[in-house]
């Protein structure tokens, strides 16, 4: 009678995988707070600075927001295996 241990390859290659899915979404609910809390330091910097409380402050934010976005959309694009090309209305490229 022989004993047979069960192969856990395909289990181990999954779980590296789940795993990075993870670290992923980590990743990113990590960035999105902080891209827009630096934007705004920055511009609260600006505005001590230039004493324009709290104009640059919230176009700091605003821009922190705008690149969170844009590192969300390239973190999609990159997970869905690459950038998707962008047609134009005459079916060029």
């Amino acid at each position: 009678m022989t004993h047979r241990s069960p192969d856990l390859s395909g289990t181990m290659a999954d779980n590296k995988t789940q795993y990075q899915q993870i670290a992923e979404a980590s990743a990113l609910a990590l960035m999105f707070p902080l891209t827009i809390g630096a934007g705004f330091l920055i511009g609260y910097g600006l505005d001590r600075l230039f004493g324009s409380w709290p104009w640059i402050s919230f176009c700091g934010a605003g821009l922190g927001i705008v690149g969170a976005f844009i590192n969300l959309f390239r973190t999609a694009a990159k997970a869905d295996g690459g950038s998707a090309e962008v047609k134009s209305e005459d079916g060029n490229q």
